[in-house]
């Protein structure tokens, strides 16, 4: 298998994050320190930010619906996507942690 130019000698060096579409999955490979000259097309990037807005979505959704497994879930795909994407948008789940940390 060769994606984008990609040797499968070097596709070991990369790890794999799915995000799920409607019409199947897309795989982006990445490496640690940010998208790699596969992702950095701008199509990609711009599935990979819509996937981070609909994880925020489920992610307030499953809270407002006592589902905290789920809303737990949908927090932590948005922060791995956020990472991924590289752009550091401010965490929407921050005030949350906060409030939880001054009630411990």
């Amino acid at each position: 298998m060769n994606v984008s130019g990609i040797s499968n000698e070097r596709l070991k060096d990369f790890e794999t994050f799915d995000v799920l579409r409607d019409d199947g999955d897309q795989r982006a490979y990445v490496r640690q320190e940010g998208l790699t000259q596969i992702a950095v097309n701008d199509h990609i990037v711009g599935r990979l930010k819509m996937a981070r807005h609909k994880a925020e979505q489920d992610a307030i959704k499953n809270l407002a619906r006592y589902k905290f497994s789920n809303f737990g879930y949908h927090a932590a795909r948005w922060v791995t996507l956020n990472r991924i994407i590289g752009d550091k948008k401010p965490n929407p789940f921050k005030y949350l942690v906060d409030a939880a940390r001054g009630k411990a």
